[in-house]
């Protein structure tokens, strides 16, 4: 796991010595990625730099980047890991290729050279990487299929600049470092930040499942992966399925556990977390590293649970008992987030991350169980919608209810559910997903941002369009969080969270081919009614206890009501209250204002709107930092 960063100039006009100046600056702002090991590269006859931050996990002797293959005609710059690089790289051999490393890294490089771009549809792991190709005089970029390693870049007409996180990019000083509003819609309507683009002009993310190549100055980006519904035909058998699974689960746990430092896991006591260590435990010579954190707010502390699981398994297990500093502590997670985002999910990830990189460099996650299983309050509220659509005929749900139900307010208690009874499976579900609904956006904006401000479907609109419309309502909405929510949400905050803390986190849920396997399976074999995860359940039965199989889903339950009127208010008044407009100029202050006293008096009739006010305080508080 590293931090990667990079630099071409298509003219004249810069010197190399001031691009290497440039990408040493952006490797410096990522050291907290890879604070083990620096190295550059520099191409002086096309002004190309690269630059690495080296995380030593694999071949510690030799595994220092940028690597340059024999031959001098092919260079890497690489984050992540490749699991199944010992498999490649006994392929590569028999085909003539010739190693110096036993490196993952020179791997993907060989691959490059015998099967071209198309090497990437050979990788096996979580990777963004960039190779410069002397002979075509090109550089090819490519991120892994789910989106775990995050890749940034920025062009404009004379710079093509790259890095692990936005921040690597700002620190360059041929950078232009200008607002931008189009993802302002999304971020107030999802509390993150979905989609290509970021909240700077002219700067990217490379999407999951694609490659990025870079030839006389024009990029081409193509797409390699994606999930249809072109695969094999679904498993019968339910329990012939659990089987599968469990074998298909174990072998990707098996890959994930390569390394040549000390590897742990998360253990939280939950259904996903604890698979993935009951299955580590049969395939590791000496006890599991597991680690937890406890919170003195109880809707936090999962460590009685964590517990059990450890006393089960026989891990070696840690906890650590933290004591929240939200204030100080929401403005490092901001920083290393580069852009807004309001999950508050991130404050425990932090603690944990911290807590476990003092006994491990690398460490296994549960995430990405709930999106493949059906784990989310959401999928079994879909599945129990679609059976309205059954009892109520379609004219009276469309032209009674909508009309009676369209003027209810959003912050209303039950108005997401009576809307939804009336509204299509994919409305539904971004209802469900969705904070601010868009009139409210734009009744929130000041008038200055008012008059830039473009008003845009919800994102998700755009991914349900590229989604197969034979699959049912729940599988359709897995697909689309998929997407968006896992990749711009979960997986951002764990990759941002644990690599402030140098720690390399490795999710074997979301393996590809246990990816393709669950979507391959019916809905019934995931969720009925509501029994979520069923395959997963069938799959640790005899391995894990009953009680720990059937334990309803707690997930961090964050205390942001009692933040924002207590340790964070004095924030809320300066930056959200205390002028006409906000103090980015993005708000009206007289509109938050009156979601402000809703929260402070809020009562059984309307939802809590403490998420609300954080969304926009987390704005605020990036904004100030950022800009």
């Amino acid at each position: 796991m590293c931090g990667i960063a990079g630099h071409i100039n298509f003219t004249s006009e810069v010197p190399v010595e001031a691009i290497t100046a440039h990408v040493r600056n952006m490797c410096r702002t990522i050291e907290h990625r890879g604070p083990d090991e620096h190295g550059i590269f520099v191409a002086r006859d096309v002004s190309l730099v690269l630059g690495h931050q080296r995380l030593s996990i694999l071949d510690l002797a030799t595994g220092q980047q940028p690597f340059k293959n024999q031959e001098g005609d092919l260079v890497i710059v690489f984050n992540g890991e490749i699991y199944n690089y010992k498999e490649l790289r006994s392929q590569l051999i028999v085909n003539g290729c010739k190693f110096r490393t036993e490196s993952d890294t020179e791997v993907i490089l060989q691959a490059y050279r015998l099967w071209g771009e198309s090497c990437v549809n050979r990788l096996n792991g979580m990777f963004a990487f960039s190779i410069w190709d002397v002979k075509e005089n090109k550089l090819f970029c490519a991120r892994d299929r789910l989106g775990i390693k995050p890749f940034y870049y920025y062009k404009d007409n004379q710079h093509f600049i790259f890095s692990s996180e936005i921040k690597g990019i700002l620190a360059n000083n041929s950078v232009t470092k200008t607002f931008n509003i189009e993802p302002l819609n999304a971020y107030l309507a999802t509390s993150y930040g979905p989609g290509d683009e970021t909240f700077f002009k002219d700067l990217h993310k490379l999407p999951p499942a694609h490659t990025l190549s870079l030839k006389n100055g024009v990029v081409e980006i193509k797409r390699y992966w994606k999930i249809d519904d072109t695969n094999e035909s679904p498993i019968d058998n339910f329990e012939f399925a659990a089987v599968q699974f469990k074998e298909k689960l174990s072998s990707s746990t098996q890959r994930h556990l390569i390394s040549d430092v000390p590897i742990g896991a998360f253990l939280s006591g939950g259904l996903d977390s604890s698979s993935i260590v009951a299955l580590m435990s049969g395939q590791v010579p000496d006890q599991v590293l597991t680690h937890c954190v406890g919170f003195s707010d109880k809707g936090l502390d999962e460590r009685r649970y964590a517990e059990s699981v450890s006393k089960y398994l026989e891990t070696n297990h840690a906890e650590q008992l933290v004591n929240i500093d939200v204030g100080s502590t929401l403005d490092k997670i901001i920083w290393h987030m580069d852009e807004p985002y309001a999950d508050a999910s991130a404050i425990p990830t932090y603690y944990l991350c911290e807590s476990t990189r003092s006994r491990v460099k690398v460490c296994l996650s549960g995430d990405g169980g709930d999106e493949l299983l059906a784990g989310y309050a959401w999928y079994a509220e879909l599945d129990r919608l679609s059976k309205f659509d059954k009892l109520i005929p379609a004219w009276l749900r469309k032209n009674l209810l909508v009309e009676k139900l369209g003027s209810i307010p959003y912050f209303m208690r039950g108005a997401t559910l009576l809307k939804n009874i009336s509204a299509t499976p994919e409305e539904r579900h971004i209802n469900l997903m969705t904070y601010f609904n868009q009139h409210s956006i734009y009744s929130l904006l000041s008038h200055e941002y008012k008059s830039s401000y473009i008003r845009k479907e919800h994102p998700l609109r755009n991914i349900y369009n590229g989604l197969p419309k034979n699959w049912d309502d729940v599988k359709r909405a897995q697909l689309a969080d998929l997407q968006s929510y896992l990749v711009e949400d979960i997986l951002m905050k764990v990759d941002k969270m644990s690599m402030a803390h140098s720690l390399e986190v490795r999710v074997p849920f979301l393996d590809h081919q246990v990816v393709e396997f669950l979507f391959n399976q019916p809905t019934i074999f995931k969720l009925s009614g509501s029994n979520q995860k069923r395959l997963l359940k069938a799959a640790m039965k005899g391995v894990l206890p009953d009680e720990i199989i059937n334990r309803k889903k707690q997930g961090f339950s964050v205390p942001i009501r009692k933040w924002l009127l207590d340790d964070l208010k004095e924030r809320v008044g300066d930056l959200l209250l205390s002028s006409t407009n906000s103090a980015s100029g993005a708000f009206n202050t007289q509109e938050v204002e009156k979601v402000w006293k809703r929260l402070q008096s809020s009562n059984g009739n309307t939802i809590d709107l403490s998420h609300h006010i954080w969304t926009l305080l987390c704005f605020e508080m990036w904004h100030q930092q950022y800009l």
